[in-house]
This record gives structure tokens, C-alpha cells and sequence, in this order.
């Protein structure tokens, strides 16, 4: 899917990457997706659109305590 400013929506590349089996597919997508993250934090700069954190990703260790 593109984006309104031509460029593709990184929650759509996101959904094609958990799904994809092709390594090199998914390398290609993985460089949309970060190119895409960058375009949308560097707008953010400028108070066009929220930076996107992701979320905190638990340990093992933080689950058995």
C-alpha cells in the first residue's frame, strides 16, 4: 500500500514481512520498512506525525521472576 506522500505504509511492509519465506524477500522488505521508519521519524522532526517507539520487548529471565 502507498502511503499519501508515495511512499509505502510500514505497518502494511510490516504485516508481508511476518508472513514472508523467501530470504531475499525478506531482506528486500526489511529495507522498505527502514526506509519507511526513517521517512516517517524524520517528518516527525518537524511535528508532522508522532515518532514511532516500539514496544519493550520482555526477557526470558523477566518472566520466571
Amino acid at each position: 500500500m502507498i502511503g499519501p506522500n508515495g511512499s509505502e505504509d510500514w505497518h502494511v511492509l510490516c504485516e508481508l514481512a511476518s508472513k514472508e519465506m523467501d530470504s531475499d524477500k525478506l531482506l528486500e522488505l526489511a529495507a522498505k520498512i527502514n526506509s519507511a521508519l526513517d521517512e516517517h521519524n524524520q517528518k516527525s522532526r518537524y511535528g508532522k506525525v508522532e515518532t514511532i517507539i516500539p514496544p519493550r520487548q520482555s526477557t526470558v529471565a523477566e518472566h520466571l521472576t
